[in-house]
């Protein structure tokens, strides 16, 4: 999925090389649901790098790397509030 429309970032720095996703396609190559995502979010473990003006989410290729990190401290046993702990809040550098 994607969308090619007008993009204000979200983050301070957005780099030109990052490939921007849609949150269904994070969710997919992730193997979770957009929901989760959007929890995520909510708890501050990820963010999107930008919105389109329709304010689709438009995440970088780093948070998919920040899900996976997520995802394996979980199948250790941490809780989503402890894993906040071990990687703090996403910030667009984290």
């Amino acid at each position: 999925n994607r969308v090619l429309v007008t993009m204000q970032p979200v983050a301070s720095t957005v780099s030109q090389t990052d490939r921007l996703l849609t949150i269904g396609a994070i969710a997919k190559q992730a193997g979770v649901t957009v929901r989760t995502l959007r929890y995520y979010e909510e708890l501050g473990l990820i963010a999107p790098a930008m919105r389109t003006d329709s304010k689709y989410r438009l995440y970088s290729e780093r948070v998919l790397r920040r899900i996976q990190a997520i995802l394996s401290l979980q199948d250790l046993g941490y809780t989503l509030e402890q894993t906040l702990v071990v990687l703090g809040p996403y910030t667009d550098t984290t």
